[in-house]
């Protein structure tokens, strides 16, 4: 007996207590394995705490205690999420939980305990509710029975009322009476395939009325009804009609089938592929017979592309095989792409485009989209050609081929044997196998990399991981001896705030690069939540702090931290509120697990704000923290990320040694980055075998070491 549960339910939940069970209540409502479970993971019991205890602790015990849910048809984050009135009032300490607010007042009010309960409503119109019970009679479904069991003190009628109307319970229809033969008759008789039944358990008697045996006999033996449906692995496979059996509230698994099953998509008999689809969506989906399709494409285009017609020409026109022309992605590698292709129209260079993916790029919404008047006319004047007119298409025989993607290459490789340079160059701006799980993809991608080709590489940190692994032209097994080309990303340099501005706001913010979509897996999404949700349900962060997560694609609702904290999701910004937004950031957070350590770090410490970024095996801690100390290297792990949100919350009102350290980039502009030199200096000497050309470092490159270069080292002075 669970005295202080008991107490709780007579004095708070159930005053009247007249013709309630507590002892059942107590039982029925809460998982004391689960709650023992969840605070024994933060330290607050151990595995034998006893459930008295384990409730007062609940009740008790510091808000963390509180954080998780006690009972397994109730969501506590979600509920506080959904109802921000109640995570208010629970950070104001004016309510202890979700939880005790659901069942003290929250189902009266028709509140939804959990997220999958209300996905199960209808957007149609409800019913009326019942004013007078003695008049209706109401057939619920396998939820209902699932839901009065735990809240056993609801009635039926008042779950209609509150929840069953708007989730398809019918007021009108009689329930089924337990074990009616009657009823049953009527409502099974219709699907009961007598000779089945006879034949399979009755060895073909025929003096035995089958249907009557099955009602009163074959039930309770978990016979089956017909040869399509399956008792026994239907009362096995869905839980919740068995513990609806074991308490008597049904009589079979057909009975429910009949009622809801059918209706709620639930199969009648045992199907491998249907069973593990119910269970866990999308396993059975044969995604390697569709890859297969798109990889025999990426690696036979070459073969099915008519080589084009070369022209002896006296201009020379740089040809960017890309996949998509689309000014809707521009994300860091196309904008470093599009600054290439501008520099080197300054330089009166012809520019051409050739789509890989696109049967016919669409120029007309590029040249609408694109806010870069310089964009706009390239693309007026130059020559796009998408996958469909490659065969009817002309080079010169002076043309350069520069490939966005490793898996292009091979296809700006065949086009630049026709000329006079051979070799195309690659713009590497990532190790692009690291985009796929251990599979074909992964390893033919990295294959594209033994195609002979000239890169120019995005940052020393990817640089130097390309020449410690070894991939493409640092391959010593293949004995190449060209040339390779390095930049650095422009990073914005955005206004630095003061220490004095910092140490006036009362508002502090943390702004995470919060990426959800499946392509941006390398930024570590979901280990910044779950770090935030713990550090916030421990109560580290105080109620000064708000959360920001950028970068997200789409709308999508705020994600609850704990504490009264919510992440706010937020789409791309216009210019200026990003800028006037950067003005309050305290702490950013940017994790990149691939060789490129990204652009948003080093844009978030321009600000002066503390940023957390992970280490990679091509850049150290060592490496960060030489560009500024503002800069807090993390292990990318769920420890090293809360290691180092505890150092940063250490430090922030250090304001003086935020602003001494603000992170200052030294290419800060593309005009910059690709100036004439570097342009004159790629195309102008591609054919020489030298070893390494590079544009004035913004950061120090990682401290590795590295086998000594082969050839001349050309270092070019971007400034």
């Amino acid at each position: 007996m669970q005295s202080c549960l008991l107490r709780f339910l007579s004095d708070e939940v159930l005053p009247e207590g007249a013709g309630h069970d507590l002892a059942h209540i107590s039982e029925t409502l809460l998982d004391f394995d689960v709650l023992r479970s969840s605070l024994s993971q933060i330290g607050l019991c151990t595995a034998t705490t006893d459930n008295d205890t384990l409730f007062t602790l609940y009740m008790n015990g510091p808000p963390e205690a509180r954080a998780v849910s006690p009972c397994r048809l109730f969501s506590e984050s979600w509920y506080r999420e959904r109802y921000p009135d109640i995570a208010v009032a629970i950070a104001r300490g004016l309510c202890k939980s979700g939880f005790v607010h659901y069942i003290k007042v929250g189902f009266r009010e028709g509140r939804w305990p959990s997220l999958a309960m209300q996905r199960l409503a209808r957007t149609t119109p409800p019913d009326a509710p019942i004013d007078d019970p003695r008049l209706h009679t109401i057939r619920l479904d396998a939820h209902a029975y699932m839901f009065l069991a735990v809240f056993s003190w609801i009635s039926p009628v008042e779950y209609y009322n509150l929840y069953g109307r708007h989730m398809g319970c019918s007021a009108e229809t009689i329930a089924l009476p337990r074990d009616s033969y009657a009823e049953l008759r009527r409502m099974q008789l219709a699907e009961f395939d007598a000779p089945f039944y006879r034949a399979r358990y009755l060895n073909d008697v025929t003096d035995i009325d089958a249907f009557d045996h099955y009602c009163t006999i074959g039930i309770k033996q978990r016979f089956s009804p017909n040869a399509w449906f399956q008792e026994d692995w239907y009362r096995a496979f869905y839980w919740d009609v068995h513990e609806a059996i074991e308490r008597g509230a049904l009589s079979s698994g057909f009975c429910h089938y009949l009622l809801s099953g059918r209706a709620e998509g639930r199969l009648p008999a045992f199907e491998l592929s249907k069973a593990l689809e119910q269970k866990m969506p999308g396993v059975t989906d044969p995604v390697l017979l569709k890859r297969t399709e798109f990889l025999r494409d990426r690696v036979h285009r070459v073969r099915d592309i008519h080589p084009p017609s070369v022209a002896d020409r006296d201009t020379a026109t740089v040809w960017f095989v890309l996949p998509v022309l689309n000014a809707d992605i521009s994300f860091g590698g196309y904008q470093a792409c599009y600054a290439l292709m501008t520099a080197i129209w300054a330089q009166q260079f012809h520019v051409g485009i050739i789509c890989m993916e696109e049967q016919r790029p669409n120029r007309e919404y590029f040249i609408w989209r694109t806010h870069d008047p310089t964009l706009r006319e390239i693309l007026q004047t130059c020559e796009v050609v998408g996958r469909d007119h490659l065969p009817r298409m002309e080079i010169g025989a002076r043309d350069f081929f520069v490939s966005y993607s490793v898996w292009d290459l091979a296809v700006a490789a065949a086009f630049a044997q026709r000329t006079q340079h051979k070799l195309p160059f690659l713009l590497m701006q990532e190790y692009e196998p690291i985009f796929y799980d251990s599979s074909a993809m992964r390893a033919i991608c990295a294959a594209q990399y033994d195609i002979d080709h000239i890169p120019i590489i995005n940052s020393q940190f990817l640089c130097a991981y390309a020449r410690a692994n070894q991939i493409g032209a640092f391959d010593s097994k293949s004995h190449r001896n060209h040339s390779h080309f390095c930049f650095e990303h422009k990073i914005n340099a955005l206004p630095a705030q003061s220490a004095q501005a910092m140490s006036t706001r009362r508002r502090r913010v943390l702004a995470a690069y919060a990426r959800p979509e499946a392509h941006a897996s390398r930024n570590l999404f979901e280990m910044v939540v779950i770090s935030l949700q713990r550090l916030c349900a421990a109560g580290t962060f105080g109620p000064e702090w708000s959360f920001i997560g950028l970068g997200a694609l789409s709308d999508l609702p705020d994600i609850y931290l704990g504490n009264g904290h919510s992440l706010k999701l937020m789409q791309k910004m216009d210019e200026q509120t990003y800028v006037e937004f950067m003005q309050t950031l305290d702490i950013g957070i940017s994790m990149m697990d691939a060789p490129h350590p990204s652009v948003i770090p080093f844009e978030f410490a321009t600000t002066g704000a503390l940023v957390i970024t992970n280490t990679y095996e091509n850049r150290s801690a060592a490496d960060l923290t030489a560009m500024s100390t503002n800069f807090i290297p993390c292990a990318p792990s769920l420890e090293g990320m809360e290691s180092a949100l505890a150092e940063a919350l250490a430090r922030v009102t250090d304001f003086e040694d935020r602003a001494d350290n603000v992170y200052a980039p030294a290419t800060a502009s593309w005009s910059k980055v690709f100036s004439p030199s570097v342009i004159r200096t790629i195309f102008g000497r591609a054919t020489r075998p030298l070893s390494v050309v590079t544009a004035a470092p913004a950061t120090p490159p990682p401290r590795r070491v590295a086998r000594k270069p082969q050839g001349r080292v050309i270092q070019i002075n971007a400034s």
